[in-house]
């Protein structure tokens, strides 16, 4: 079907030069995009529906999809794990049926979502959705043929649609998905005459990791790239201000503000911001001649100061709470002198990842040398 897609190949170009220019940290970095590569190969490693244990096979092959298939107040996986428990038979079945590549795609997807509702149904009261949308199911399907499907998320087509071809989605919800795995077929097609993009996505693949050879695992990575980002031909950090300027002079006096707020919606920069602000403040150098810097070169630097505790870096998170960022309650396993007696649990509080960085910053130099 990429035939029938036009494509503005200019705007797709800057899409892919931009991708390029911030690989390391978009795959390698702190986006840590190369997730996706690895889930594929974690659920071609353990994959298994004839086991017996069923509940533990979609977990092992499941387990490093991370927001692909759990999201907020959106959790797929989960609820096909609360099916394996009840109906192991039917969700065999349902899984056998929809990886069976004679019958048509459309058919498959909604048949999956017909008996997911069924067997939603067991349990109206408990189980008020099965969350089995054409996205989750569309996952699945890219796990387990991974050189032939995609991962189909409308809100992503969309943009992709409207940014490299000016275009609007159709209408019907499976029309939809159809035109979205035409789009992505057309930048597959696209990204596959680009030799150097090919060389760096497949060096970047480690062992643990689908060699990807179809390119369809990088297509999908770069549609949710176009979705968050501008499509300039040469990335810029976007300007914050007036934090900026004010930076600069503070460190002519070597004074350094203790809170600095980068802000803007998704894609704008931030993350990428961050790498460079924190690089200034630990060599003490200006912003600007941070910026002016090969962004690689920095990065690396980045990567050193974090390995040697000099920075550190989190995303929040629903479950992140205060137990995880400043400190909370361990239990502590210990074995009494008598056997007979078993174990007894007691509990410790822990240091977590900010009280432990104030705590070293508040430690006066040479203590403990």
């Amino acid at each position: 079907m990429a035939e029938r897609i036009a494509l503005d190949t200019r705007a797709l170009k800057g899409y892919i030069s931009q991708y390029k220019q911030t690989f390391n940290m978009h795959r390698l970095g702190e986006d840590n995009e190369i997730y996706k590569w690895k889930a594929v190969k974690c659920f071609q490693d353990n994959w298994d529906i004839n086991k017996v244990d069923l509940p533990a096979i979609m977990r092992d092959s499941f387990a490093l999809t991370k927001n692909l298939l759990a999201m907020q107040n959106n959790f797929p996986v989960g609820m096909i794990d609360e099916f394996a428990k009840v109906a192991p038979d039917d969700v065999r079945s349902m899984f056998r049926d929809l990886f069976d590549e004679n019958v048509d795609l459309i058919r498959r997807v909604n048949a999956f979502e017909k008996r997911s509702e069924e067997l939603r149904q067991l349990h109206p009261e408990q189980w008020k959705s099965h969350y089995q949308t054409p996205n989750a199911i569309n996952t699945y399907l890219w796990l387990r043929y991974p050189d032939k499907y995609y991962i189909y998320k409308y809100s992503v087509m969309k943009d992709v649609a409207q940014k490299i071809c000016g275009a609007g989605m159709p209408p019907g919800k499976y029309d939809r998905m159809m035109y979205g795995y035409a789009l992505f077929d057309a930048v597959c097609e696209m990204l596959a005459k680009d030799s150097e993009l090919v060389e760096m996505s497949k060096e970047s693949l480690t062992k643990d990791c689908y060699p990807d050879d179809a390119l369809k695992t990088l297509t999908i990575d770069m549609g949710y790239f176009i979705s968050v980002h501008s499509g300039k031909d040469k990335y810029q950090v976007p300007p914050i201000a007036p934090e900026a300027s004010m930076f600069g002079n503070l460190f002519e006096q070597q004074k350094f503000p203790k809170n600095i707020l980068l802000y803007g919606t998704p894609g704008t920069g931030k993350t990428y911001s961050t790498v460079l602000y924190a690089v200034s403040i630990v060599e003490e150098k200006p912003l600007a001649t941070i910026k002016a810097e090969e962004y690689g070169a920095v990065f690396k630097r980045y990567q050193k100061y974090k390995e040697d505790g000099l920075v550190a870096f989190t995303t929040f998170h629903q479950s992140f709470g205060y137990e995880e960022f400043i400190e909370g309650i361990r239990p502590v396993v210990s074995a009494d002198d008598n056997p007979d007696n078993g174990k007894d649990i007691a509990y410790e509080i822990r240091d977590r990842m900010f009280k432990e960085f104030c705590d070293k910053a508040g430690m006066p130099i040479g203590v403990g040398n």
